[in-house]
């Protein structure tokens, strides 16, 4: 596709004139993706992501919406829930250590105290509505928050351990034997040094009472503020960064760019919110056509006998076309290699068949999105692509993928880890305020 290469080369440019390509080297940022434990927890979060909440990233868009979601919201996955479990993870392994745990138990021990934790916030009135991880599987999940917050906590400066979760584990039988010798500290006067220096944020507080017995997930103001801190700390200017600084009416807000102090932040910021947001409009489009395309196909081969389904996503496709068309003068406007460019700044790992299948659908989506739905060369992008990712399980190709379909598959607005995002602050807002509001009443 000669416009695509030639689009592509034009953001790719713009992107190496950034100063943050001009610093690194971009051949090498490709080399080590396959090794880096980062790319890897991010993968398995998107399986988790699948398997949990039902979804699908049926075409793909998952790459883009994930390189803006790193950018707004650094520290946080989908899969996260109470911003607590940030200081209850520290406070189980110090206590790991402190108990010097060999390397042989340490996981297990871990998963038991966790499975404890849960237990004790149903005890304290949660519940997995509220946000606990394992309550009912207990030490048998599959994937305890230790797993699931382990690179927020490096993000956020809290881990201070640098390697993987298995890797601190394997570290434990040393850190047992530097505790019975004791760490000596670098000033020379012979002061002692705790191990647990070397892997936690030396500001952590202290563990409540009882912790184990019965929990919640309120922060106590000293808490909230540690957060607060190690946010602005080490993921400045980003929107979680601005929103732990905000109002705490942010829970019923529906996306990023709707947040209602938005004239508050940098122009960088808000210049980047809109590109997203730009974004999530045409995207949903395109997942529309695909279950419309499903729809269709199911009632052609007699796997349904009813249209209602077509109907629905003809429906939808016509209000998006409406809600396209109200910007029309916007997004012609829009100037998609500086877009492109910043997706390449902010994700350098970028593949070219995500970029492509994107770039096209956008345009064909901004040209006469009312008649997208009937344009050939659309319907065959959305069918490559999903030919491309799944294969053999690709519903469009395959009669039996198709008969497992539910009638609805990877729709939702993109909101880019907002609803994540938007509970941590809370949860810190939350904590900050209790202290002054007890004392109000």
């Amino acid at each position: 596709m000669a416009f695509g290469s030639s689009f592509e080369s034009q953001a790719r440019g713009l992107y190496l004139a950034t100063p943050l390509a001009q610093a690194t080297n971009v051949t090498s940022t490709f080399a080590w993706l396959d090794h880096d434990e980062s790319e890897r927890r991010k993968m398995l979060e998107v399986v988790d992501l699948f398997r949990e909440k039902g979804t699908l990233d049926e075409l793909g868009f998952g790459v883009i919406r994930d390189t803006f979601a790193d950018y707004f919201f650094p520290g946080t996955s989908t899969i996260q829930t109470r911003a607590r479990y940030f200081l209850f993870l520290p406070w189980i392994y110090l206590k790991l250590e402190a108990e010097r745990v060999t390397t042989a138990h340490v996981d297990q021990q871990a998963r038991r105290w966790q499975a404890q934790l849960a237990r004790a916030l149903a005890a304290g009135g949660q519940g997995e509505p509220a946000g606990v991880i394992g309550v009912q599987a207990g030490e048998r999940l599959q994937r305890p928050p230790s797993v699931v917050y382990w690179s927020g906590m490096r993000r956020w400066g809290i881990r201070i351990f640098p390697g993987s979760l298995e890797q601190y584990h394997l570290a434990f039988d040393n850190l047992t034997a530097d505790a019975r010798r004791g760490l000596r500290s670098d000033d020379g006067e012979g002061e002692l040094v705790e191990a647990s220096r070397r892997n936690w944020h030396g500001g952590l507080p202290a563990a409540p009472e009882g912790l184990f017995e019965a929990a919640t997930f309120d922060l106590t103001r000293e808490e909230a503020l540690y957060l607060q801190e190690r946010v602005l700390t080490s993921v400045p200017g980003t929107m979680l960064a601005y929103l732990v600084q905000g109002g705490r009416h942010i829970r019923r807000v529906q996306a990023p760019w709707l947040y209602p102090q938005l004239d508050r932040l940098p122009q960088i910021l808000r210049d980047r919110l809109e590109q997203a947001r730009k974004f999530s409009i045409l995207a949903i489009g395109a997942q529309y056509l695909y279950n419309l395309m499903m729809a269709e196909k199911a009632v052609t081969d007699g796997i349904k006998d009813e249209t209602e389904l077509i109907d629905r996503y003809r429906a939808r496709l016509l209000e998006w076309s409406s809600e396209v068309r109200q910007e029309t003068a916007s997004f012609r406007a829009w100037h998609r290699p500086g877009f492109w460019a910043l997706v390449y700044e902010l994700n350098p790992a970028l593949r070219p068949p995500a970029y492509r299948f994107a770039e096209a659908w956008m345009t064909m989506a901004i040209e006469d999105p009312a008649r997208v739905a009937e344009r050939q060369d659309a319907r065959q992008l959305i069918a490559a692509r999903e030919g491309s990712l799944k294969g053999g399980l690709a519903r469009l190709q395959s009669r039996r993928a198709l008969e497992r379909w539910n009638g609805a598959s990877g729709l939702g607005r993109l909101t880019f880890r907002w609803p994540e995002g938007r509970m941590m602050a809370a949860d810190i807002l939350d904590g900050l305020a209790s202290k002054e509001e007890q004392a109000i009443a």
